[in-house]
C-alpha cells in the first residue's frame, strides 16, 4: 500500500463507516453486511474483523492483524483515527476474553465435537528479547488431525492472552500430551497462563 495514500484511505473508511454504522447495530442482510465491510477491510490487507454487542446499544469493532506484527502497526494507526460515536468502541486487535474454556471443532471424521480446556497444562520457557515458549499438555484432543491441534492451542492462547500479547511476545507453542524431562517444572492449569505470561515479561 502507498503509505503516501494511507492517511486518505483511513479517512474514507472512517466516513463511510459514520455513514453505515447504524446497519451494523441493526443488522437485516447478514450477508449483505459481511461483503460490505470485508470489501473496506481487505483495502488495508489481509485483515479480519469482528462485531460484538456488548449491550442494545453498546458495541465493538475489532479490526484484527490476523497475528502479523506489521498489520499491527497499521491496525493501531487506523484505530486511532477512528471518530468518536456514542454507540461503539473501536480495538485494533483480538482483546483477551472471560470465557469458559470450552469450544467447538470438527473432529477427523468431520463431527462437530466440544472441548474443555479447563484442564490443559502449561509450562513456560523464557527466550530471548523479551519472548516466551509455550508448551501445552492436553488429554482430550486425540480425535483432532495435528494441524487441527495447533488450531485450537492457537485459538485457547488467544482468548486467553489477547492477541497483542501473543504477536508482540510469544515466540512459539507446542502441543504435547505428555510433558517431557527437560520440559520448565513450573507446570500450571491453562486458566492461568495470562498470570504466569505476564509475571515472566515482568521478570
Amino acid at each position: 500500500m502507498d503509505q503516501d495514500q494511507l492517511p486518505f484511505k483511513i479517512a474514507q473508511f472512517w466516513q463511510w463507516f459514520q455513514r453505515n454504522e447504524r446497519l451494523y447495530r441493526e443488522i437485516t442482510d447478514v450477508q449483505a453486511a459481511k461483503e460490505a465491510m470485508d470489501n473496506q477491510i481487505l483495502e488495508f490487507g489481509l485483515f479480519s474483523w469482528e462485531i460484538e454487542e456488548k449491550d442494545a446499544t453498546r458495541f465493538n469493532l475489532t479490526i484484527s492483524p490476523n497475528g502479523d506484527k506489521n498489520r499491527l502497526d497499521l491496525s493501531r494507526k487506523i484505530v486511532e483515527a477512528a471518530p468518536a460515536l456514542h454507540h461503539w468502541q473501536f480495538h485494533y486487535c483480538k482483546l483477551p476474553k472471560n470465557w469458559d474454556f470450552k469450544f467447538e471443532m470438527y473432529d477427523r471424521y468431520m463431527l462437530r465435537q466440544q472441548y474443555d480446556a479447563s484442564g490443559w497444562e502449561f509450562a513456560l520457557l523464557e527466550q530471548f528479547d523479551n519472548q516466551i515458549e509455550i508448551i501445552i499438555k492436553t488429554d482430550n484432543l486425540y480425535d483432532l488431525d495435528p494441524d487441527d491441534e495447533l488450531d485450537a492451542g492457537d485459538f485457547a492462547i488467544t482468548q486467553i492472552l489477547g492477541e497483542e500479547l501473543v504477536i508482540e511476545h510469544l515466540d512459539a507453542f507446542e502441543m504435547v500430551t505428555e510433558f517431557e524431562p527437560d520440559h520448565p517444572a513450573g507446570r500450571y492449569k491453562l486458566p492461568e497462563l495470562r498470570y504466569h505470561f505476564e509475571k515472566m515479561l515482568m521478570g
